[in-house]
């Protein structure tokens, strides 16, 4: 379980107060909000001049706190964070040289030709020299170069941050798309490597900045929104869009994009992206007001850092989340995009169908649930019954609705802190969205649900499929102690049956006081009893705060080298999947925090186990008996 703590200490160097100058003589860096190529195009050669260099920037206000960063910039222009953007079409020359005004030797790769058979080329340039470099753009898709330091032919870090990359671009014609491009990056410092608890400092940054000084984009109803998100870090980020589906129409990994025909295209909220990878997305807005897209990594979207970066004199240490002002401001941090669609002129509210389905979710803790830490659950209730107030499920009772059904869902909030829910996957009004103090329009927006008060949400499902209820307030702490919760939408005239409809929750539970990943709430599940022969489903949801995971289903349960089962595969995100890709398949599957899948299978009798490994390991038995 890799939580950090996303702290930084109050004295970052000498005059590291904000609007001084904490790294004399180094330059400051723009963030780059990648609207711009570098270099020069002439004749179908693109030249471009690289700068290697140490440097200062600001990731969050323009008068916040700064911070040292290697970074690439252009000859006799400012740095960037992240560097610059090389983009053009395909089968241009590129001509490049790379400056190293760095102390140490400085190794770049990436700055290559990519497809079947490429080889990456390092490029070694020792401090104070340059050497050049060219390639053609030869295949389309994004990718990224990247430099690292070398002390005596060994990689080092220095805590310089890890911006040392950029990115390049190929298009398929002379004009680019009408795109954003949104890049992922991190920053690490470690302070002080010998003091009692030290550990790394980090952020997580989109095009440089964190939340709530990361791009904002407004959009009017039915345009088309085309953005291409690359992750140029070391890890996995499964980045979300609420109240609205998107179109993947490319993914790509450091060596090769795919463009996917219109028969490969998938409908997704959540898509995971891979170490130097990305993806191109397409999606319509369709209801007007505010709405987020972020990594669904709570540990990548922390509060912590809000005093640490904008404040005149941050205070030492890790600071407690602030409940006297928007959550959405205040409580969030790092990889989060904030979007507003408006609405047409005259617009008048959407008139709310009277609820055919009503559900009461009580909010509940139980103290000492996990040794001493709480426990956290969603109950929930038909009728004018209440749940003890200490009774909690982890995960939290699935809602079970109809499709096309207006609902009404009222969340009771039993804790202790404010809470709010988000609708994961649903396509609902803006001011139901769960982002306390940004969901909504203007002045109307998403409120805390206070200890002891209750909001009502109401929307009307327009499809079947696997989603989730989870809270959207605090989420290191709420989500980790099991505010997460199935929500399973059917087909009208179907019955939801548990004897063959089945949920697999990944999500996660404290042993030894320590975060370990379990299964449907336990890393030693009750076994699972199932009838052999009949077709089964199987809806499988990630929702731990920072870890990927595989989950694999077996044949047998005792033999270590056990064969895969087969299922098939019918639906991601409550989408159902292109007739291409519901296809039959070995029953192994790698799954984000925040994604849902859902597959079919008809087991044939015996023994076998079903194992979610990550950090932790957790293993069902399942039985299937005629």
């Amino acid at each position: 379980m890799r939580i950090v703590a996303f702290v930084l200490l109050a004295s970052l160097g000498p005059g590291s107060r904000p609007g001084a100058a904490p790294f004399l003589g180094r330059p400051m860096a723009r963030a780059n909000d990648f609207q711009r190529t570098a270099g020069v195009l002439r004749n179908g050669v693109l030249v471009v001049k690289l700068v290697a260099q140490r440097a200062q920037w600001r990731p969050a206000s323009d008068t916040g706190v700064a911070l040292p960063a290697d970074a690439f910039g252009e000859e006799g222009a400012a740095p960037s964070v992240p560097g610059p953007l090389l983009r053009a079409k395909v089968g241009t020359r590129v001509e490049a040289t790379i400056r190293n005004a760095l102390p140490e030797t400085l190794v770049v790769s990436g700055l290559r030709e990519r497809g079947p058979g490429s080889k990456e080329s390092e490029i070694r340039v020792p401090p104070g020299q340059t050497r050049a470099v060219s390639f053609t753009i030869n295949v389309p898709g994004a990718y990224v170069y990247v430099g690292q330091l070398r002390a005596g032919g060994e990689p080092m870090d220095r805590g310089h941050g890890f911006q040392l990359f950029g990115v390049i671009i190929g298009d398929t014609t002379d004009i680019p798309p009408p795109e954003r491009v949104l890049v992922v990056s991190f920053w690490n410092r470690l302070i002080d490597s010998t003091a009692k608890g030290s550990d790394e400092r980090i952020l997580f940054l989109f095009n440089g900045k964190i939340w709530p000084h990361t791009p904002r984009f407004t959009y009017t109803l039915g345009d088309t929104v085309r953005w291409r998100v690359i992750d140029g870090s070391f890890g996995e980020h499964p980045v979300h869009l609420h109240g609205f589906y998107f179109r993947v129409d490319s993914r790509g990994s450091a060596d090769l994009d795919s463009i996917y025909t219109a028969e490969q295209r998938r409908w997704v909220v959540t898509e995971n992206l891979q170490a130097f990878g990305n993806v191109t997305l397409t999606w319509v807005p369709t209801r007007a007001g505010n709405w987020v897209f972020h990594c669904h990594k709570p540990a990548h979207t922390s509060y912590m850092l809000r005093y640490t970066l904008d404040n005149v004199d941050p205070p030492p240490g890790p600071q407690p989340m602030r409940h006297d002002v928007p959550h959405a401001i205040d409580g969030m941090s790092g990889l989060v995009v904030g979007v507003t669609v408006l609405p047409p002129a005259n617009a008048t509210a959407p008139r709310e169908a009277p609820p055919a389905q009503r559900v009461r979710v009580f909010v509940q803790e139980r103290a000492g649930y996990y040794g001493t830490r709480e426990g956290l659950g969603f109950v929930t209730v038909n009728g004018n019954t209440e749940p003890a107030r200490d009774s909690i499920r982890i995960p939290g009772a699935p809602i079970v609705l109809t499709r096309g059904v207006p609902a009404q869902v009222t969340v009771v909030n039993r804790m202790s802190n404010p809470t709010a829910v988000h609708w994961h996957g649903i396509e609902l009004e803006s001011f139901y969205d769960g982002v306390a103090g940004w969901s909504g329009a203007g002045t109307r927006t998403a409120p805390m649900i206070s200890p002891n008060d209750s909001f009502i949400v109401r929307f009307t499902p327009p499809r079947a499929g696997t989603f989730i209820y989870h809270t959207h307030t605090d989420d290191l702490r709420q989500v980790a102690s099991g505010l997460y919760a199935p929500l399973i939408v059917l087909e009208p005239g179907e019955r939801w049956d548990p004897e063959t409809d089945h949920v697999l929750m990944i999500g996660g539970a404290y042993e030894n006081g320590q975060y370990v990943v379990a299964l449907n709430g336990s890393t030693a599940p009750r076994a699972l009893h199932i009838r052999a022969a009949v077709r089964h489903r199987f809806r499988i949801i990630n929702m731990t705060v920072d870890e990927d995971a595989d989950l694999s289903w077996f044949a047998s349960s005792l033999a270590s080298d056990s064969t895969l089962v087969s299922w098939r595969a019918i639906a991601k995100d409550g989408a159902n999947l292109p007739d291409r890709m519901a296809t039959a398949r070995s029953a192994m599957l790698h799954i984000a925090p925040g994604e849902t899948y859902d597959f079919e299978i008809t087991p044939r009798a015996g023994d076998s186990r079903i194992v979610v490994s990550s950090a932790s390991n957790s293993t069902m038995a399942v039985t299937a008996r005629d």
